[in-house]
């Protein structure tokens, strides 16, 4: 299961968040699995959190948390092959922040793809689907979340409320 959100973010929330990254990019981390350069940005956007868990809350009334999440930036080269997020990850957010590259294109294991739009917004069960991304040619950035149960790695920021 999962949505697509056409302009979920605005032009200007996009390009501000990738200038967000640069600005502050030293205090990124390499991420292995597939040579990414992830900046954590827990606890930074509160509006941003509020906006995916809103969503979230829409297809599920559990009480769920954001676990964590980041800007990334990928390079040319840079893939992500098949996979699931943490059994913890009961939902995944991925926001598209440009889309002036080549490939970068998110693929779920049903065949389906999601082909980056600036502001675009996926909403899937990271840990039920598998999901990847193809090869990029040039620079990609997305804000990805991992939702899902409480724990001493939740945060409280962007968490669910009754409404």
């Amino acid at each position: 299961m999962y949505e697509v959100r056409q302009n979920f973010l605005s032009l200007y929330d996009c390009e501000m968040m990738i200038a967000y990254y640069e600005d502050n990019k030293d205090n990124s981390y390499f991420w292995k699995p597939n040579e990414t350069r992830p900046l954590i940005i827990n606890h930074k956007f509160p509006w941003l959190d509020e906006k995916v868990m809103l969503w979230v809350q829409e297809m599920d009334n559990s009480d769920l948390h954001i676990r964590s999440t980041e800007i990334v930036k990928w390079k040319t080269g840079n893939k992500m092959q098949l996979h699931r997020d943490n059994v913890c990850d009961l939902w995944s957010a991925l926001i598209y922040l440009n889309d002036d590259f080549t490939g970068g294109i998110t693929i779920l294991e049903d065949g389906t793809q999601i082909r980056p739009e600036i502001g675009k917004c996926l909403l899937f069960k990271g840990s039920k689907i598998k999901h990847g991304v193809t090869v990029v040619s040039g620079l990609r950035y997305t804000i990805p979340y991992w939702i899902g149960i409480s724990d001493s790695h939740t945060m409280t920021i962007g968490r669910k409320t009754n409404v």
